[in-house]
């Protein structure tokens, strides 16, 4: 069979966030079972990454997130977890999806009747080409106002064999902040 007639239906992704705010967090409240966070969260903009359909070997999907930052001070994105929800051979280490991770200064946009994004602005690549799922270093710092437009990119290898026809699954992608210490 060739290659580009092999096609999957691949991810419906989920975005979430949580920051992690260690010594920045209020345990006065935590007797009722809730901690309050003091100082800055991380938020997405827009929860759901858009479905991905008819993938055949060789394609790529990319989707954009908008992360920033609410409240006072700075966060530190460490890590980007990429985690099955309904997992499939779309998600095998060594024949499924690849993920890559660029961040520009300015907003992406979409190029006209394409299923794919520019950016005019400086690029910084994240994450190159990695299996899909797992936990990722980001090293990026955000202040309050402060905008990272992300693009995610999944590539389904060219060497994809026929066992992914017809596959599906369903992937979460959360992000993970450190506060700095304020001074």
């Amino acid at each position: 069979m060739s290659g580009k007639l092999l096609k999957s239906a691949v991810v419906v992704g989920t975005a979430s966030s949580f920051a992690v705010l260690g010594a920045a967090a209020d345990l006065a409240d935590a007797s009722r079972g809730r901690l309050q966070a003091k100082g800055p969260q991380l938020l997405i903009a827009g929860r759901n990454v858009q479905r991905a359909r008819a993938v055949a070997p060789g394609d790529s999907i990319e989707r954009t997130i908008v992360l920033r930052v609410r409240g006072r001070g700075e966060l530190r994105v460490v890590a980007l977890a990429v985690k099955a929800k309904r997992a499939s051979l779309l998600t095998d280490r060594t024949q499924g999806l690849r993920l890559s991770m660029v961040r520009c200064s300015r907003r992406w946009k979409r190029r006209l009747r394409a299923h794919s994004y520019t950016c005019r602005g400086r690029r910084t690549r994240l994450v190159t080409r990695k299996p899909v799922l797992g936990r990722r270093r980001l090293g990026l710092r955000l202040r309050r106002g402060e905008k990272a437009y992300l693009r995610l990119t999944l590539t389904l290898p060219t060497r994809a064999g026929n066992a992914l026809e017809g596959q599906t699954s369903t992937l979460v992608y959360r992000f993970r902040a450190v506060a700095q210490a304020t001074r």
